[in-house]
């Protein structure tokens, strides 16, 4: 039970960002800074990592911020990030 409750948490703070062009090369910091410049988000509200060979996993500070980048579904920078909800078989 503690586990389900754990990963509904996770959830709601959490997204799957897949880099569609621009891969290998896109780097965790350089996805941060693509998720500051097109959010305006601060650094300090949200954490980058990779996840699995082709994406990157996003944790924000709060469900707000992850619900607001969520609205977006792609990201463009000097690459594209396709995001998209995390769940266990993400």
């Amino acid at each position: 039970m503690e586990l389900d409750h754990i990963e509904e948490c996770f959830k709601k703070i959490t997204l799957v960002a897949t880099v569609v062009e621009g891969w290998p090369e896109v780097t965790i910091e350089q996805a941060a800074v693509a998720i500051t410049a097109e959010l305006g988000f601060p650094r300090s509200e949200f954490s980058v990592h990779n996840f699995a060979p082709e994406n990157i996993i996003i944790g924000f500070a709060s469900k707000q911020l992850r619900d607001t980048t969520m609205e977006r579904r792609e990201l463009s920078h000097s690459f594209t990030l396709l995001l998209k909800p995390w769940n266990r078989l993400a």
